[in-house]
Parts: structure tokens; C-alpha cells; sequence
């Protein structure tokens, strides 16, 4: 398998982690417009949620460099799978060490997406 193969997989990963399976905590943030209105979203998120995600980030960024140096000497699907598993592993506890739960984590990336005022307000914490 080859380092740009493996680095792809281990990104979709990653993706799956932080973006996969948190649709429970998005029912309890989200608030469905009106039917046939179109509101922005609004999204609450403290300084202090930022401050843990930008620590999150930050060591997430480096598990994710660590696992794709990793891959590189990975000759079986069987080894990537058990790779991917650590990772994630090491990657919610990443989140959860940084005192937010996977479903906030996700909730914040999602804010930072959407929201012009908490991506400003994360800029500032992340710096």
C-alpha cells in the first residue's frame, strides 16, 4: 500500500472520528428554523469550549501525523484496520483529556464552519 494511499485513509479516519456518529449532540444544539424561513444558525460556544478545542487541535493534529508515519510500514489491511483503531482511540481520548466529549468536539468544528463570529473567536484563542 502506498504512504499517499495510507495517508488518505488515515485522513478519512480522522474524518469518521470527529465527523461520524455524532448526530445525538447535534439534535440538542440545532435548532430547526421555522418551516420555510431561513435562519442562520446560531451556535453557543463558550471561550472556554475554544480553549479546550484549540488544545484538542493541536494534539489531534499530532496523532494524526504520528498514525500516517506509522501507515507507512503497514502491509496488510488487517494492520491498517488495528492502526485506525488505535488512532481513533487515541484520538477520543485526546478529546475527552482536553475535558470536551467527542459530540462537543464535533459541535465546535461545526460552529467554526458556519459561524463567522466563533471561527473569529476561535482565531483569537488559537493564536
Amino acid at each position: 500500500m502506498s504512504i499517499k494511499k495510507t495517508g488518505f485513509l488515515m485522513s478519512a479516519a480522522a474524518a469518521a472520528l470527529i465527523f461520524g456518529g455524532a448526530t445525538g449532540a447535534h439534535a440538542q444544539y440545532d435548532a430547526a428554523p421555522p418551516a420555510g424561513a431561513e435562519a442562520p444558525q446560531q451556535f453557543d460556544v463558550s471561550n472556554q469550549q475554544l480553549e479546550q478545542f484549540a488544545e484538542a487541535e493541536g494534539n489531534l493534529r499530532d496523532i494524526q501525523e504520528k498514525y500516517q508515519a506509522a501507515a507507512g510500514d503497514i502491509s496488510s489491511a488487517e494492520e491498517m484496520q488495528n492502526l485506525q483503531q488505535q488512532m481513533n482511540a487515541e484520538m477520543v481520548e485526546t478529546i475527552q483529556t482536553a475535558g470536551l466529549s467527542v459530540e462537543e468536539y464535533n459541535y465546535i468544528t461545526g460552529a467554526i464552519q458556519n459561524s463567522p463570529e466563533v471561527r473569529q473567536q476561535y482565531m483569537s484563542i488559537a493564536q
